[in-house]
């Protein structure tokens, strides 16, 4: 699977639908999808099978298994904002919201911060299933295309939703925009690895 292939697909396309959830909204978290998901591709577009596969020592990933816990995670985050909606009942229409903007740069700022570390849930954790990047780089695409189109279709105000997190309280939006800003978070660990000073060189 070619890398141009993966960066072609049309997660951006947007569809303008009446109602609470603004056209403004909806096009910013599409096109933030779209572009961490180009991060991603682009991240790993030089990086050959041995060099997928190698680690400095038994506790930090390879690329390879970070690329499988970018797809494990988005599909395990997506089921749980899933969950969440059928469960949470909207704020009514009548009440003001405040303005998101703080909120979502907050939600930015922590997910992406390398120096917080964090221990993934065992649903994400990587099991070594995919045979090479580009397995593990299309399956991710794919699960990102599914909240791509969710982002899309959906009929719902997404800032009407209020899910409690480990984070604090994030509407639907801040919660899909986290999605977001975890793939930049293991782009910058993936950087990471191919800096290192150990990191094999040879592409064979």
């Amino acid at each position: 699977m070619r890398n141009a292939f993966l960066l072609a697909l049309p997660l951006t396309a947007t569809a303008l639908f009446a109602g609470g959830y603004t056209a403004e909204d909806r096009a910013s978290l599409l096109a933030r999808l779209d572009d961490s998901r180009r991060e991603a591709v682009v991240s790993v577009e030089s990086v050959s099978h041995k060099q997928s596969m190698w680690t400095p020592d038994s506790n930090r990933w390879t690329v390879l298994q970070v690329l499988e816990h970018l797809a494990l995670t988005e599909d395990f985050l997506f089921g749980m904002l899933e969950k969440s909606l059928a469960e949470v009942k909207p704020l009514p229409d009548s009440e003001k919201l405040a303005d998101p903007a703080e909120g979502d740069a907050r939600v930015l700022r922590m997910i992406t911060n390398r120096t917080q570390k964090a221990k993934a849930p065992e649903p994400a954790v990587p099991k070594d299933k995919f045979a090479n990047r580009d397995a593990a780089m299309l399956a991710f695409t794919r699960s990102r295309e599914k909240t791509a189109n969710f982002v899309r279709t959906t009929q719902l105000d997404l800032r009407r939703y209020i899910i409690d997190t480990p984070m604090g309280k994030l509407d639907a939006h801040q919660w899909i925009l986290m999605l977001s800003g975890h793939t930049q978070r293991h782009v910058q660990q993936i950087g990471e690895v191919l800096s290192h000073p150990q990191y094999p060189r040879e592409t064979n």
